[in-house]
């Protein structure tokens, strides 16, 4: 069956989804992705005060890009949600705490467009995070992946202090641009990362880098739910954990999916980990066609359906801040990152934080959201005076709350 919404708000984009043209050759939909090279344990201080370690620590997994393409044929624009037989479902900021351990509230990741163009030149910036230049960049907004991995795979083992951060923050960059937020931009790293990248460890750990992955996930899935495009942006490594957790549909057969028990809270591994560890001691992944994962969606049942899987003996041994104390997953909330601003409706997903389903209301899609991108946001919008006025007005304009900090 072609997934459909029922409604019509819900039915906006159906022209250019993908779904409206489901077939049995369908091509399978290509990763963003790019490897990442060891991390070396003197980075460890660096990581953990930052808020990166728990995500560093995952073994590498391999993508089902099967089930990816079957659940983003089922994603829609409109509401951000899955639409599954059963009813709708989503990635939420409570998935993202505890699948990955970075943090769902604090400062968004932004920066402001002044302090971009005139607080200091690009080459200052990069060598001011990694201590060197890319002598092969083209212009002044990339360092090209490539030159990273190359040059910070491997920490000198007589490094000083000064060296090892330099290299720690190089790893982190290279988590943001291959697995957490890889984007269509090929070989390059664009340049507000490193800005963000600038400061302590302590001040990249205020960023609210949770959300921050989750709207630039969205909009990847949204691009990658339209009719010709090929690729996803966005971390699918996430999405794939989060169908593991909640979806009978692919998901692998493991014994033991326990967390070790950690004193030290700061270096407790998140669920994600849990997940990578059980598949790599079983070795049982199993990959099915896209053409069986459609219609195991399409058969789908309640009891093949985890709403809320994050029961207390599951998440005891996770870092206390996983879940946000305030609850603001629960808020219907704008996910900010740079020029993203995408809306999360929480009303429409109660039954995935344990509460009763009401009726969902119709919402508000506004498609100049989609319509930003690197270039309009850095160089190509002498209108906007900076990051902050614009995703403050597309916050006014949605009616929804900026996470709390």
């Amino acid at each position: 069956a072609i997934p459909n919404p029922q409604y019509a708000y819900m039915r906006s984009m159906q022209g250019e989804h993908r779904s409206s043209i489901l077939d049995a050759n369908d091509p399978v939909l290509q990763p963003r992705h790019h490897r990442m090279w060891q991390c070396d344990p003197r980075y460890i201080p660096f990581l953990v005060e930052s808020g990166f370690y728990a995500f560093s620590q995952m073994e590498p997994m391999r993508v089902d890009w099967n089930l990816m393409t079957a659940l983003i044929e089922r994603w829609r624009p409109e509401t951000h949600t899955f639409h599954l037989q059963k009813g709708e479902m989503t990635i939420t900021p409570l998935d993202v705490g505890l699948l990955t351990e970075l943090r769902t509230w604090g400062l968004y990741v932004n920066i402001d467009q002044d302090e971009l163009d005139m607080k200091k030149s690009w080459w200052e910036v990069v060598l001011g995070v990694l201590g060197s230049v890319d002598p092969n960049a083209k212009d002044h907004y990339y360092v090209r992946r490539h030159w990273l991995s190359e040059t910070f795979k491997l920490c000198p083992a007589n490094a000083d202090e000064e060296t090892i951060i330099y290299f720690a923050k190089a790893y982190i960059l290279g988590l943001i641009a291959n697995v957490l937020f890889p984007n269509s931009s090929g070989d390059k790293i664009n340049t507000p990362w490193l800005c963000l990248l600038e400061a302590t460890a302590e001040d990249i750990g205020e960023y609210n880098w949770g959300c921050a992955l989750l709207a630039f996930l969205y909009r990847g899935l949204c691009k990658a739910s339209k009719i010709g495009v090929k690729g996803v942006e966005g971390c699918v490594l996430l999405v794939q954990l989060w169908a593991y957790e909640h979806l009978h549909t692919g998901r692998p057969t493991c014994r033991s999916r326990e967390l070790p028990v950690i004193e030290d809270e700061d270096r407790r591994m998140c669920l994600g980990w849990s997940w990578a560890k059980a598949i790599r001691q079983t070795g049982k992944n199993p990959v099915h066609s896209l053409v069986l994962y459609r219609d195991m969606l399409d058969r789908q049942t309640e009891d093949e359906i985890i709403w809320f899987p994050y029961t207390e003996d599951r998440v005891q041994n996770t870092h206390p801040n996983c879940i946000d104390e305030n609850e603001s997953y629960l808020l219907e909330l704008a996910l900010i990152c740079f020029h993203i601003v995408e809306h999360y409706h929480p009303s429409r997903v109660m039954r995935q934080f344990g509460y009763s389903q009401p009726i969902p209301t119709a919402v508000f899609h506004d498609r100049k959201l989609h319509q930003t991108n690197w270039k309009l946001a850095l160089v190509s919008a002498p209108n906007q005076e900076n990051y902050v006025n614009m995703n403050q007005l597309h916050v006014r304009c949605l009616g929804l709350t900026i996470p709390l900090s």
